[in-house]
């Protein structure tokens, strides 16, 4: 029971750390990750930003609900 208390108090606040941080922040620092990989100019590289920000803020909605 000691893991999942610690579990559950350090992942609620890594999703707000996640939901604080303005999107503004991330672009320079994401062109440079997804030019590298090579994934410029492609429908991954509009999938996988909003997937990884969508997932936070559902992660705190569904903790919250349930």
């Amino acid at each position: 029971m000691i893991i999942r208390s610690a579990v559950d108090q350090t992942l609620p606040s890594f999703t707000l750390v996640g939901l604080m941080v303005p999107p503004e922040a991330l672009v320079i620092p994401l062109y440079f990750h997804l030019r590298s990989a090579g994934l410029t100019d492609s429908y991954w590289a509009l999938i996988l930003p909003q997937t990884a920000q969508s997932l936070a803020v559902s992660i705190f909605w569904m903790r919250d609900s349930f």
